[in-house]
């Protein structure tokens, strides 16, 4: 996590990956921009790849610029806001309804779940 810090503070997400061991179709993967150099240091992403079929997978592992996705995120608030408003803008309205009529409860902030239940299950993704 110290390693992506300096990337979250220049506006990043970043998006943690591990090394695969074998060619897995069950798990979505990461293509990185370059072949890791071992350091551990960030690197760009190319694009996420669903969950492959076999051949493909077996390729991907060949290559070493694939990572299986851990589905974990490191970024400020402002710049995963700013990324939906981007690539997913129909999610933001109702989730800030949800927010802004959440209520306290025993210390956990439960969102509004009628205004919630209106964002998109399965938004488009736009580029």
């Amino acid at each position: 996590m110290a390693r992506g810090l300096s990337a979250v503070a220049a506006g990043k997400i970043v998006t943690f990956g591990i090394t695969p061991d074998r060619p897995e179709t069950g798990y979505g993967y990461l293509e990185l921009a370059s072949v890791p150099d071992g350091s551990g240091a960030p690197l760009d992403l190319s694009r996420f790849v669903e969950k492959p079929e076999a051949e493909r997978a077996q390729a991907m592992l060949a290559s070493g610029n694939y990572l299986w996705n851990a589905g974990i995120f490191l970024a400020r608030a402002g710049d995963l806001i700013a990324a939906y408003r981007a690539f997913a803008p129909e999610l933001l309205a109702p989730v800030e309804q949800s927010l802004d009529q959440a209520q306290a409860d025993l210390g956990f902030l439960r969102l509004e779940p009628k205004a919630f239940a209106q964002a998109p299950r399965f938004p488009s993704i736009t580029r």
